[in-house]
């Protein structure tokens, strides 16, 4: 995460295989009559990736937060999370992107129980159609 240019240079190689792999399930998904592909990514599009999407949902969470679980689930230290969040877009560039944003603040329990009501709120939608 330090070294800018090294990061940009195994992204040129790994996003378009991961953007083909996601572009092949979702052909096969549709072809099967899904109604709905969900992708996950960590990164945010680029316009012509968010383009094709019908909805962007962004899961963010507190600076502190991310450091704090990051530091428990890595072993890592605060200079290396803090070099990792620095090289991530801003949660400014989220929000201009996102349909919808999941604030991730609290418990495993509480971001299941927001991402089942944002899920059940599309549905309703589409219902209504």
């Amino acid at each position: 995460f330090a070294d800018a240019d090294l990061r940009r240079r195994i992204n040129a190689i790994v996003h378009p295989a991961v953007h083909a792999a996601w572009e092949a399930a979702a052909t096969r998904a549709e072809t099967q009559g899904a109604s709905v592909f969900v992708r996950e990514a960590a990164l945010l599009p680029s316009p012509e990736q968010r383009a094709a999407l019908d909805r962007l949902v962004a899961v963010t969470a507190p600076r502190d937060a991310r450091i704090r679980r990051v530091m428990d689930r890595d072993g890592a230290l605060f200079a290396d999370v803090e070099s990792r969040i620095l090289a991530q877009p801003r949660d400014e560039d989220y929000d201009a992107m996102a349909d919808d944003i999941i604030v991730n603040g609290g418990t495993l329990s509480d971001l299941s129980h927001r991402v089942d009501a944002l899920w059940n709120a599309w549905m309703d939608l589409e219902k209504k159609g």
